[in-house]
């Protein structure tokens, strides 16, 4: 699978506020055989052209308060800029204090780019679950 199928993933996935770590799971699913030091620059190179591109924003929070995050209240909470973003990507997973976790989440822009997306872009990981519907993943 390529980066551009990777991100549309990670789109779906901040379809509900996730944690940074979210992203290092599957994707080793997406390049297998790959390096960790490779599989976590592809992370970084994925999160970061999606913030780029507007579809996903990143928050700091606590476990409980950073789920509760929706696209919808983005605006009632701060965003990392582009250098805390880069910061945080560039931070050993796991190194977060408990107050101050990283989440990402779409953006309304987001939101509206993923709705627009062909049936079959985005890939179905039978191991892993996506918080929407099926309408856009891949046929089993």
């Amino acid at each position: 699978m390529d980066l551009q199928r990777f991100k549309w993933f990670l789109l779906d996935e901040a379809g509900a506020a996730e944690r940074l770590g979210t992203a290092y799971g599957p994707v080793q699913t997406f390049f297998p055989d790959t390096s960790w030091e490779q599989l976590y620059e592809i992370v970084r190179r994925a999160l970061l052209e999606l913030y780029d591109e507007g579809l996903i924003a990143f928050f700091h929070a606590s476990l409980s308060d950073g789920y509760n995050v929706t696209t919808e209240k983005l605006d009632q909470i701060e965003q990392l800029d582009r250098p805390q973003v880069v910061k945080e990507l560039e931070q050993p997973e796991g190194t977060e204090l408990p107050d101050a976790i990283t989440f990402f989440i779409e953006t309304e822009k987001g939101a509206e780019v993923f709705r627009q997306l062909p049936p079959g872009t985005v890939p179905k990981l039978t191991s892993w679950k996506n918080p929407r519907c099926a309408e856009n993943d891949d046929a089993s």
